[in-house]
């Protein structure tokens, strides 16, 4: 592709959010182009990527699209690989180490992936004294569960001088969730479920290149490793990671 045919494409997307077909074609088309100068030397905010390629925000599908460009198949793994049965072996395994962890009434795919910070360790907070962060602040920065009517304008304006980095949103009760968001930076990505609003959060990391929340950094860190397969062979990786994985996937 020429680049002056791509800028024209990320001109056209600074001012057309319709019609759709076209937009996705030139996402499609310019996917390398915007990664590229996204995970450039030169740090962009995601207030800078958001003015640049306004669509990627606010057109369904586009943060998924960023990342099989540069990914692939890799993309469709959690999906496929987040079974009810490889859920039940990870709660098992949770139940021994918390007894805050139970399935109830819930499926075991979201169950268990609501219980992965309190399985896995805290991360330590950038703070003075480098304190580790609560099961609270851990499983907040993962999964924040509000209730069925919060404001959500205003609750996320009140975010942004706190929480900055990706994380899922849902409102409802714990159990049964009636809505899902993947949040990025007072921005809310609506999902159908709440695997799909953590598979959405996770690609968020990669496609604006960004750094994992440290109070629930072994949580995205077992997502990427092991459900993902992303750097799986790290020598890097955690202790509770690689025994999480060994009970998982060979018990």
């Amino acid at each position: 592709m020429e680049p002056e045919n791509l800028e024209e494409m990320k001109q056209w997307l600074q001012h057309n959010n319709s019609p759709i077909p076209k937009v996705v074609e030139f996402m499609k088309k310019t996917a390398l182009k915007r990664q590229e100068e996204i995970h450039s030397e030169k740090k962009s905010t995601v207030h800078d990527i958001e003015l640049q390629w306004p669509r990627l925000f606010d057109v369904p599908n586009m943060i998924d699209g960023d990342f099989r460009a540069v990914h692939g198949d890799v993309s469709d793994r959690l999906i496929m690989k987040w079974t009810q049965e490889l859920a039940k072996k990870l709660l098992q395994y949770g139940e021994k180490q918390s007894p805050q962890v139970q399935a109830d009434d819930q499926s075991a795919q979201d169950a268990g992936l609501t219980a992965l910070p309190l399985i896995l360790p805290t991360g330590k907070l950038s703070n003075a004294k480098k304190s580790r962060a609560t099961v609270k602040e851990a499983m907040e920065s993962f999964i924040d569960f509000q209730p069925i009517g919060t404001n959500l304008p205003q609750y996320l304006d009140g975010l942004m001088s706190k929480r900055r980095q990706p994380f899922v949103l849902a409102l409802g009760p714990q159990k049964a969730p009636a809505q899902y968001f993947a949040v990025v930076e007072g921005r809310a990505l609506k999902q159908d479920s709440l695997l799909k609003a953590v598979d959405v959060c996770f690609k968020l990391f990669y496609v604006l290149d960004l750094e994992y929340p440290s109070a629930c950094y072994t949580t995205w860190e077992f997502i990427q490793k092991v459900l993902y397969q992303v750097n799986a062979k790290d020598r890097n990786t955690s202790s509770c990671v690689r025994s999480l994985r060994t009970y998982v996937l060979h018990t």
